[in-house]
Formats: structure tokens, sequence, C-alpha cells
């Protein structure tokens, strides 16, 4: 696994973390929003997805604006299926699944997972750190759903994926 994989798990993973904010809501909006403007203006589909996921994870974490977060993550998926953007396609995906789960939809959650996980698949260098990444929230969705041996197997095949890339940290989220 390379190390560019690496910080792009811990980018998306570190967006919905709870945190002490650095500045006022507004001006971490407004910073957010200027991101993905500068990246509209340099042509950049790439940071423009991304920095609508951030705007989204921002929403979701710190305002619990659920639908303010659906709505650039819609935006999103629009532009990444338009200019072939598969791994910020998955990416987007889990955080969708990461705002139905908040609400208590489970069942949705679930559903965007599978997109997140097909998208994977589908690209020409699967992403195992990725697919560890989609496993263990597929795990946590089922449990949530109450589908325990669906649950467990998805946390064995994370645990198979976390010792194949080295990634002890995803073999603790595996021990329930």
């Amino acid at each position: 696994m390379s190390a560019q994989d690496v910080s792009e798990i811990r980018w998306f993973e570190n967006l919905f973390s709870a945190r002490p904010a650095k500045q006022s809501i507004e001006d971490e909006n407004q910073n957010l929003n200027n991101k993905r403007i500068e990246a509209v203006k340099i042509f950049d589909a790439n940071g423009e997805a991304r920095a609508m996921i951030e705007l989204s994870a921002f929403n979701l974490v710190q305002l619990k604006d659920y639908g303010e977060a659906m709505n650039w993550l819609m935006k999103s998926l629009v532009l990444e299926d338009s200019m072939n953007l598969p791994k910020e396609r998955v990416f987007t995906c889990i955080a969708i699944a990461r705002v139905f789960e908040a609400v208590g939809d489970y069942t949705k959650s679930a559903n965007f997972l599978s997109q997140a996980r097909a998208s994977n698949d589908k690209n020409k260098e699967e992403d195992f750190a990725l697919l560890t990444l989609i496993v263990s929230e597929t795990g946590r969705v089922n449990a949530q759903l109450g589908e325990v041996n669906n649950a467990f197997a998805e946390y064995e095949q994370m645990l198979k994926y976390a010792r194949s890339i080295e990634s002890s940290d995803k073999e603790g989220d595996a021990q329930f």
C-alpha cells in the first residue's frame, strides 16, 4: 500500500471525527467553499469533488445539517460520474452511507456501501486500503441492522485485508 493510499484514507476518516473548532463555524464553512471555488477556477475536478466531500462532512459533523450534507454529496456524485473520478466516487458513496447511518437509515447506508464496493471493484487498480474501509463500514452497518452473521463475515474480511496491507488500526476495528 502506498503512502498516498494511507494519506487518502486518513484524510477521509479525519473529516468525520469531531474536533475542536480552530475558527468560527461560518469562517470554516467559507474556507471550505473557497477551496471548492478555487478548484473550479483551475478546472481541478478531483479537487472540486474532494472539497464537496469536505463540505458535506463539515455539515454532517459540525452542523448536523443532514440535508446540506446530502446536497453536497449529490453534487459530488454528478461531477464524479461526468468526469470519471472512480476513487472520489467511492469516498462519496461512503460519505452518503454515513449520512444515512447518522439518521438511522441503515438499509440505505448498506446500499451506498454496496455501491462504493462496486465502484472500487471496477477500478483497474483495486485499492485494498479503500476496500478495507468499505468492509469496515459495512460490518458496522450490518451490526446496526442486527445482521450479526453478516457483520462478523465483513469483519473477518476486513481483518484479512488489513493484514495484507499491514493496517493494525483496522485490525482493532474488527474486535467486537
